[in-house]
């Protein structure tokens, strides 16, 4: 691998605070590299641990830590308590195949593209989701 260019690595902001030992480092980019960084291993189908079955024939390839941070009812079924949330394939049924895949790609990306006419099925998957889609 190259070596990075002094161009390539952030600029950090740093401040000192009264007590010299302690250097404080903010990279208010972080968030965004973050999830940037998420998305590319969600589309690669790297590093994933769980699959979700979403109707006859589409299978989505995720990870359990993302699932959970963006959805309370996914933070409930990959817990400890269920016995879904040790199991490597988890069967999502009810919703529109296309609206759950779309959820999933909000998680990884913060950005969700869907059809008008798709909407109701979007929306109901938000609610069983946890609506964190607003």
């Amino acid at each position: 691998m190259a070596a990075a260019k002094k161009s390539d690595i952030p600029l950090l902001e740093r401040s000192f605070s009264k007590d010299i030992d302690t250097l404080h480092v903010n990279d208010s980019n972080h968030g965004s590299n973050l999830l940037k960084g998420l998305s590319t291993m969600y589309k690669d189908g790297r590093y994933s641990d769980v699959t979700l079955k979403i109707g006859q024939d589409q299978k989505l390839q995720a990870h359990r830590v993302v699932l959970a941070s963006f959805s309370p009812y996914f933070e409930a079924l990959l817990g400890a308590n269920w016995e879904d949330g040790k199991k490597d394939e988890i069967e999502i049924l009810g919703l529109d195949e296309s609206a759950v895949r779309d959820l999933i790609e909000f998680a990884y990306s913060a950005n969700i593209g869907h059809h008008q006419r798709q909407c109701a099925n979007l929306a109901r998957g938000s609610e069983l989701f946890g609506g964190r889609i607003r």
